[in-house]
This record gives C-alpha cells, sequence and structure tokens, in this order.
C-alpha cells in the first residue's frame, strides 16, 4: 500500500517515472507468481505449475462418512462386476489366510521355561472347535469354518474399511444342543450395522468414548442398513466383547476406508476404454463398402444411384443407427473403397496393461501381472522380483491380520478351554490366572511365498543350514511348516520302515540325492577310520 501511494505521489510530477515504477513492480509481481519465492518446497509454491493442485488438510478421521459410504458401494459393485476386483480379493485371500488358515502355535511360558505340555493342548483345543465357531451353524449348515471366517473378514475390511465380530457366549443347555466343545462362538457384524447418527457428544459415528479417550461401546443397528422396512434402533455393545478389524493409515483414526478407494478410477477407467474399445469395434464391423457418387463419369455402382440416395435396410427403410453390413455414401467421386475398422486396436494390450498395473499399486500385496493375469511377457527375473517386492508386503498383512484379529480370538478360545476343564492335568484356573500374560502369547504362521525355480531354492537352504546361517526351524517355517510337524513326520516314516523290513540305508535315500549310496559309504568309512584312529591313540 505504501509503496503504490508513493507510485501516485511520483506521478504527480513524472507521469513518465510513474509509468516505469508500475511497469517494474508488475513485472516483480510475475516472477513472483512462478516462482513462489526462492526457499522452501517447490511443490508448496503457487505459481503456474502448481496453481491448480488441490489439497485437504483433513485427517482420516474428519473424511465425512458419506464419502465412506460412496467408497464402499463402489467397492462392492466392482467385486460384483469386475474380474480384477475378485482376483485382488481372491489373491490378498490365499496369501494372507491360506486355504485352512494360519497354523498358530503357543508360546505359553511357566517360571521361564517353555510349558511344553499347555501348548500341546492349546493347539488341540483350537483346532478341535475350528469348524464349531461359527454362531449360525456349522460348515455346511448355514456356517463358515473358522478360516472362511477369517477370509470374511478380510474381505470386509478391504471392501468396507471396517470387519466387526463378537464372542457370543452360550449356556450350558445351548451348547449340549449344538453339540459343542466350547460354550462360546463367534458372529461376524457388518460395517453397514454401525450406527452412523450417532455423533453426540463422546460418540465417533457410532463408536462411543470414555473420556480418557478409550472405546467404551459400539452402537449396533438390530438390523441391517438396507431392511429399511425395519425400524431401526440401535443399542450399545461394550467395546471388550467387539473385536474392531481395520487398516489404521493416520494417528487418531477410529475407522476404516475401504482399500479400492486409490484404484477405483483406475478400475473404472479401465472398464470404460475396454468398453469403448469393444464398441468402436462393434461400429467399425458395420462399415463393409464406402461408395463415393461420381459427378459426371459414366459406369459404375454410383452412377446407377440417384443423387439423394441414402442407405435402407433389406426392407426399404431407412436407416436410422449402425447395422452390419451397411454401405456408406462418402461423397461424389465415383469410386468404391473397401472399409478398414481399424480393430483391434494395437495398443488396447500394452495400455490395458499399464491400467492394471496402476491399480495393483493402489493395493497392498498386489503386482501388476496377478491384476492383469497375462504373464507372456514376464520373465524369471521380473517375476522373481515382483515377488520380492510385495511379500514384505503381504507378510506385514499376515502379521497385522494375525495379530489384530486372530490372536483375540485364540485367547478368548483358550480362556474358554480353561473354564470348561479342557485342560485338566496341564493346568488349573487358579495358576493359568496367575500367569496368564506367560501362556497366552502364540505364534501365527501363514502362507508363504513359492519358489520360481524350487531346485536352486532348496540348494540354498541346505547352504544356509551348512553355513550356520540358519537352522531347520527357519527354512521349515519359510515353506509354511512347523519343524516340529516335519520331524514327526520322518519318525513316522522311519517306524513304518523298520515296521516292513525296509533296510536303513534304503529308507536314508529320501534324505539323499542320485549319489547318496556313495555318501552313505563315505560316512561309514569317516567314522571306522575315527574309531580306529580313537583306539590307536588309546
Amino acid at each position: 500500500m505504501i509503496a503504490r501511494s508513493i507510485d501516485k505521489l511520483v506521478g504527480l510530477f513524472s507521469p513518465q517515472a510513474q509509468l516505469q515504477r508500475v511497469h517494474a513492480r508488475a513485472l516483480i509481481d510475475q516472477v513472483n507468481a512462478i516462482t513462489g519465492g526462492s526457499s522452501g518446497y517447490a511443490a508448496a509454491r503457487t505459481n503456474r505449475l502448481t496453481r491448480h493442485f488441490v489439497g485437504s488438510e483433513q485427517r482420516e478421521y474428519q473424511i465425512p462418512r458419506d464419502q465412506i459410504s460412496v467408497l464402499r458401494k463402489l467397492s462392492w459393485d466392482l467385486f460384483r462386476n469386475n474380474g480384477q476386483a475378485r482376483k485382488i480379493i481372491r489373491h490378498l485371500e490365499s496369501k494372507v489366510i491360506g486355504p485352512s488358515g494360519p497354523e498358530v502355535q503357543s508360546l505359553a511360558m511357566m517360571d521361564g521355561e517353555p510349558h511344553t505340555d499347555f501348548r500341546v493342548r492349546a493347539r488341540e483345543v483350537y483346532n478341535s472347535v475350528a469348524d464349531q465357531m461359527d454362531y449360525r451353524g456349522k460348515p455346511g449348515k448355514g456356517g463358515q469354518h473358522l478360516s472362511r471366517q477369517y477370509k470374511t473378514a478380510l474381505k470386509s475390511v478391504i471392501l468396507n474399511g471396517d470387519a466387526y465380530a463378537q464372542i457370543r457366549p452360550l449356556m450350558s443347555m445351548e451348547q449340549k444342543e449344538k453339540g459343542l466343545l466350547l460354550p462360546i462362538q463367534l458372529q461376524l457384524i457388518h460395517a453397514s450395522r454401525l450406527d452412523y447418527g450417532k455423533t453426540d457428544d463422546g460418540m465417533y459415528y457410532g463408536i462411543e468414548f470414555n473420556d480418557d479417550g478409550t472405546r467404551k461401546a459400539y452402537w449396533f443397528n438390530t438390523g441391517h442398513s438396507s431392511e429399511v422396512h425395519i425400524d431401526q434402533e440401535s443399542k450399545p455393545t461394550p467395546a471388550d466383547q467387539i473385536i474392531h478389524l481395520y487398516m489404521e493409515d493416520d494417528v487418531d483414526q477410529v475407522s476404516g476406508a475401504p482399500w479400492f478407494g486409490a484404484a477405483l478410477l483406475k478400475m473404472k477407467e479401465s472398464a470404460d476404454y475396454e468398453y469403448n474399445e469393444l464398441v468402436a469395434a462393434a461400429m467399425g464391423a458395420c462399415y463393409v463398402i464406402g461408395f463415393r457418387q461420381s459427378a459426371g463419369q459414366s459406369g459404375g455402382l454410383s452412377n446407377q444411384l440417384p443423387s439423394d440416395w441414402a442407405p435402407t435396410d433389406l426392407d426399404g427403410n431407412a436407416l436410422t443407427g449402425m447395422q452390419p453390413g451397411q454401405m456408406v455414401n462418402l461423397g461424389q467421386n465415383g469410386e468404391i473403397d473397401g472399409f478398414n475398422p481399424g480393430r483391434p486396436n494395437q495398443a488396447l494390450p500394452e495400455f490395458l496393461g499399464h491400467l492394471g498395473r496402476s491399480t495393483a499399486n493402489a493395493v497392498p500385496g498386489v503386482k501388476g501381472s496377478t491384476v492383469t493375469g497375462d504373464y507372456r511377457r514376464s520373465s524369471f527375473s521380473s517375476e522373481r522380483s515382483a515377488d520380492n517386492d510385495i511379500w514384505p508386503e503381504i507378510e506385514g498383512l499376515q502379521h497385522w491380520f494375525y495379530n489384530d484379529f486372530c490372536q483375540p480370538i485364540y485367547e478368548e478360545i483358550v480362556e474358554a478351554g480353561i473354564n470348561a476343564g479342557k485342560f485338566e492335568g496341564v493346568i488349573t484356573a487358579k495358576v493359568y490366572d496367575e500367569h496368564r500374560v506367560d501362556l497366552l502369547p502364540a505364534q501365527w504362521q501363514g502362507p508363504v511365498g513359492r519358489s520360481i525355480k524350487p531346485s536352486e531354492d532348496a540348494i540354498a537352504a541346505k547352504e544356509r543350514i551348512r553355513n550356520g546361517t540358519s537352522s531347520p526351524q527357519i527354512e521349515a517355517a519359510k515353506l509354511g511348516k512347523r519343524v516340529e510337524d516335519v520331524v514327526e513326520d520322518w519318525s513316522k516314516y522311519f517306524e513304518l520302515a523298520k515296521s516292513k523290513g525296509i533296510p536303513e540305508e534304503v529308507a536314508l535315500q529320501a534324505f539323499l540325492d542320485v549319489s547318496g549310496s556313495t555318501q552313505i559309504s563315505e560316512v561309514s568309512k569317516e567314522v571306522d577310520d575315527d574309531q580306529v584312529k580313537s583306539e590307536t591313540e588309546a
């Protein structure tokens, strides 16, 4: 303001000097607008490159619930109608959960030592109730196996952003009627049943909080949100009875968002582009011949037609839309041309592949070739690199899912087993209560990455064990196996071979390569030589 006032004052005495000052100031303003200053982040400056950038300071918990609802609807629509969306879901289910669910290994300790009996019994009880946990019924009777419930919960998180589950206690009579080992069952609760209308003080869209910021209760509608003919009534469920699974992306975030949020536009663009190519191909197929009426020449097909001729169908009706086999009047030249629709578009596969790879980048643990299903241009090194890239993400998802969802369910099952007397002879309820923190930890083993070239990986595993940088336990875990199970299987194998009268050196061939007999003889010779040497020295 002061500078402009001085400009006006100078203009009273010298208009030319005022014009020069105003011109120089305008030039400086333009430079500042382009550069946005000379310090800080270039992307944060306002200039011709960044003035159209749109950002938001909203935190994740401040995203309006109506946006989350829209993302949910679009995500489910994609899952129902888009093959790539279904492939992503199936891929993550198989990589995080596996065909029969993750294996659990109790890490129970007592007085600083492994409690072996507790570990064995805990695993037995957990596996025994896996087909009894669904409150709707057993598998094939309206319910799901526990591993299938895990997959349903994971799918809910991907498409809805949240998954809720409640452990339902049963009366002894109901337990007996259902033929259950334990008096508890698991109920999955759809994310849409959370009462978003609850936004009073201490409430966040159906989640009630204590004064210290901890969760107090979840308010669920008694009926599904889609059942508009039923009067909705929400009731609180204590937070300690609810398992809430979601992916936390920001501090203070209390609920999740659909994972397809960043992929929806790309997937929609991919579907639209493919549809447009199909329509273009169909339209191109309608034209087979193009002709130009002659201007004075004699002869030819076009010269036999009236000047006002228009294409008609076989019944003589004027064409108002595209039909296969159309002849098109291209003007006046007396020429007849074949028509090349230019379809299929040669660039279509590459561009769709690009969109598929962009979609894969938006969802954790998914590689481009998985989404596109096209391995024709893949090589061993490229797929190996892609696997090395996604498997840390998969392992991160496994760790998150096992600790946030599987572990709470496992702990409920173990405690119910303790109270139901299923650990009799192993531990008493009183001792369990005193050492609960040491007895409940568990280790989960889910699917592992499959080798592209198993022979090389087997040799590498053998070398790692030989040079002391690995162990049988670690290598077994890389294959998704428990070393205890492997040793147990080999023990049974040798017992069976012995009972059938198979010589030990023959049974040992399972451990050795083609030159196994030579190796056995060499090992035996080394043992004999050492024994002779020891006896001589003695």
